[in-house]
């Protein structure tokens, strides 16, 4: 009743367009509540916590983008985003339905993380420099040691090469029985003792028995 019968000018300062950051803020806060406890229930508290944020997150924007170098509120409004991601995180996982609901009514956006993200820091470049520069130098040294290695195969090639027609003409030469040198080195190959090879249930009987192999 006071306030319809009220002047016009009175009507106006009473608004919110006169009202004060702060106000606004709460009549924002109040607004929300009840859009949350008419969608969700009583019972919705990470859902009206997330709208909260928001409203904080929304209010704090231009402030921050009018005024860059105050550090404290840029840190606050970065504390809230991240809440508020952890927030949505947890109800994502919970009831995925209401989480796109509250998404769609709070028309915010909600972006997965990566699989790893970190910050790229001169400490961080510095050991990936380290790193690429040692993984080079391992890289030229395998390669070194491979054309060592061919090049060893080549030579060992042609000496055996040079070593078999040495001995095709020394079994000529000495009129040398072919057959006979052939079996030679064959009970020579035969009498040859290799370690035997236990499985792993022997190894198991053995070690029972207290004995070193």
């Amino acid at each position: 009743m006071l306030a319809s019968s009220a002047p016009e000018v009175v009507k106006r300062l009473c608004s919110l367009n006169f009202a004060s950051g702060e106000d606004k803020k709460i009549h924002r806060k109040e607004l929300m509540r009840e859009r949350i406890l008419k969608l969700f229930g009583p019972e919705a508290h990470r859902e009206m916590l997330v709208a909260m944020l928001t409203v904080d997150i929304r209010n704090m924007i231009p402030h921050v983008i009018e005024l860059r170098k105050d550090k404290h509120a840029k840190s606050q409004l970065i504390e809230k985003i991240q809440g508020r991601k952890k927030l949505l995180k947890f109800l994502r996982k919970e009831d995925y339905q209401r989480f796109m609901w509250l998404l769609k009514e709070l028309q915010i956006r909600y972006v997965l993380p990566p699989d790893y993200y970190g910050q790229i820091t001169k400490k961080f470049k510095h050991k990936e420099r380290v790193w690429k520069k040692a993984n080079d130098l391992r890289l030229k040294k395998i390669a070194e040691y491979r054309q060592k290695l061919e090049n060893e195969w080549e030579e060992f090639k042609n000496y055996k090469e040079e070593a078999l027609k040495q001995i095709e003409q020394d079994i000529a030469r000495f009129q040398l029985d072919r057959e006979m040198f052939e079996k030679g080195l064959q009970r020579k190959r035969e009498g040859k003792i290799y370690p035997r090879i236990y499985t792993w249930e022997e190894r198991q009987e053995l070690a029972k028995e207290g004995k070193v192999f």
